[in-house]
């Protein structure tokens, strides 16, 4: 009866609405659905080092070719930006700066932009830039046939998990193992450092294999990746 109690009780801190995301995917039966949570858990700590290798080796690819081309503060000339919640962003970066009295340096913003911000740079407004400059964010012995709708088709779905992962959403329904692979090959693409950190330090695939039981059992049931998204 204890154990039933303490159950209940760390469902409840879950909410009701959270908690019912992984009983819908047990059949309603609570142990599994606990077994899916903790799975979810363990996954998604996993992804961090791979995604924040990628996503600070793309901001600072990014803002080096762009400072290379014309100058640290590019984000502040007329017509760089296109997209209005970019350009939202930086003043809400450069206003914070001064609320907590910091200088505006571009370090300072550049640090203070979201993933989303910085793979906006590569929507269909930005294709002038990709050809201008920005393709120059890719190793040199890898740009042979490289477009911007190639470089930026894995971005989307792997801001999304990385989005649900900073919010303690569900990831697991998701083919984890391919989006590490994009994760690892989009960051080789712009420094091979970078993956190799990623390769030496991820328990990913440790985590992955881990798991394996869960996860089959799950996916088992023909579950899309679209009702991850909701």
């Amino acid at each position: 009866m204890n154990n039933i109690v303490r159950v209940d009780n760390f469902i409840r801190t879950l909410s009701t609405e959270r908690f019912n995301r992984y009983l819908g995917l047990a059949d309603n039966d609570t142990d599994q659905a606990l077994q899916f949570y903790a799975t979810n858990a363990v996954l998604s700590q996993s992804l961090y080092i791979p995604l924040q290798a990628l996503e600070v080796t793309l901001r600072n690819s990014l803002h080096s070719v762009l400072n290379e081309d014309m100058d640290e503060y590019w984000f502040d000339r007329p017509g760089v930006l296109l997209a209005k919640n970019q350009l939202l962003q930086i003043g809400e970066a450069k206003a914070k700066l001064v609320t907590d009295k910091k200088d505006i340096s571009s370090g300072a913003v550049i640090a203070a932009l979201s993933f989303g911000f910085w793979t906006s740079m590569f929507k269909p407004d930005y294709e002038e830039l990709w050809r201008h400059c920005l393709h120059k964010i890719v190793m040199p012995e890898k740009r042979k046939g490289m477009t911007r709708k190639t470089f930026s088709g894995p971005l989307e779905p792997i801001r999304t998990i990385r989005n649900r992962i900073a919010h303690h959403e569900c990831i697991i329904g998701l083919d984890l193992r391919n989006h590490y692979f994009q994760i690892k090959n989009l960051t080789g693409l712009l420094a091979p450092e970078a993956c190799h950190w990623i390769e030496t330090y991820s328990i990913f695939e440790k985590t992955y294999q881990d798991n394996r039981g869960v996860l089959e059992r799950l996916h088992g049931k023909k579950v899309n990746e679209a009702q991850f998204r909701s």
